[in-house]
């Protein structure tokens, strides 16, 4: 992680400076697995809105930081930013604390435009927004890859923008996050992305995709219970149920070679109050937001989920089926399993 301080003069002085900060690293797909730096990197992640209960998708410091802390705490290496590129807050912090980022453009659903608007006024508007995006952030070392869009069906349209992105950075790898387990992939997306997607993909998905011609990333999976919300109130024990299913499905991701790894569904619940209508002023406050199903509430306050979170992406494992209880005077070992891309275990500290 470097530094770099740009400077304009007039005359021999100083008018305006302007700090940024850059990394170099390698991202590379090697048939269907994903290195980073040469060595094989697992995703384990989660997805993100801008969002608060009472500014809705407006935030101000030090709140990014504070999401990137909170992730970090719980052992996620990945934040998705659902779906549309955040403040540069987010990004300047992922790039202080060691955060990947899966930056993705401002399209979801997109096809349902299709056929309402001229092609030609789709398309342009689709590159333009990429390009935009691309050009901002792409000197922020955090980022990852670059998902095209969320959930749409792919088109020209963004074909046209990937490629336009590729001309930005040709560095980082693509994906375009799609819903479908069973969905086809085009022959033009699979030559433009690198990185393969589905969401949801189920607890048969990481064997599904073990023999995939190109990595897979499921772009949302897992999410919390948020559906069944009278039970969630008289039981809150059920929460606890989210615990061994994302445990499996964490160790299943992880062995199974094609998937590179994945997002929780979502990262904070979202859900924000918004003013009566100016039309309608005798209507009261509306609640606004795409549901409650995070492991940190609106608030950033942690939920019980939190922790089965933290321990299922835990990058130290202890085998306890290995455990042999001693008896008086003997001695025990215990397994101990590394999971750290980088970091050698003599480098912790049992506390």
């Amino acid at each position: 992680l470097y530094r770099a301080r740009l400077t304009l003069q007039r005359d021999g002085r100083p008018t305006e400076v302007i700090e940024r900060v850059f990394g170099c690293k390698r991202v590379e797909v090697r048939g269907n697995v994903l290195f980073v730096n040469g060595a094989v990197q697992k995703l384990f992640g989660v997805n993100r809105h801008e969002t608060h209960p009472q500014r809705g998708r407006s935030l101000v410091e030090p709140m990014w930081r504070e999401d990137v802390a909170h992730y970090r705490a719980a052992n996620v290496n990945l934040i998705r930013t659902c779906h549309y590129p955040p403040a540069e807050e987010l990004f300047e912090a992922a790039d202080e604390l060691g955060m990947f980022v899966e930056c993705e453009g401002p399209f979801c659903w997109s096809h349902e435009s299709y056929g309402k608007f001229p092609a030609e006024e789709i398309r342009a508007n689709t590159v333009r927004q990429t390009e935009e995006m691309g050009r901002f952030l792409r000197q922020h070392p955090s980022i990852l890859l670059w998902s095209v869009a969320n959930e749409s069906d792919w088109s020209d349209h963004f074909a046209a923008s990937s490629e336009a992105l590729r001309r930005i950075d040709p560095t980082r790898p693509q994906t375009f996050e799609y819903v479908s387990i069973q969905r086809q992939q085009t022959e033009s997306e699979l030559a433009h992305c690198e990185i393969g997607s589905t969401h949801y993909p189920g607890p048969t998905g990481p064997e599904v995709f073990r023999n995939n011609a190109r990595p897979v990333n499921f772009g949302e999976y897992c999410h919390l219970n948020a559906y069944n919300r009278h039970e969630l109130v008289t039981d809150p024990g059920v929460r606890d149920a989210l615990g061994p299913f994302l445990s499996r499905m964490v160790d299943d991701m992880r062995d199974s070679v094609g998937v590179c790894g994945g997002s929780i569904w979502a990262g904070m619940d979202d859900t924000f109050v918004l003013p009566p209508l100016r039309t309608q002023p005798e209507q009261p406050t509306r609640l606004a937001g795409y549901g409650s199903w995070g492991p940190l509430d609106a608030w950033r306050r942690e939920k019980p989920e939190f922790w089965h979170m933290k321990k299922a992406y835990s990058p130290v494992r202890i085998r306890t089926a290995d455990i042999i209880l001693p008896t008086q005077g003997d001695t025990t070992g215990v397994s101990i399993e590394n999971r750290f891309i980088f970091t050698n275990l003599k480098d912790l500290t049992l506390a």
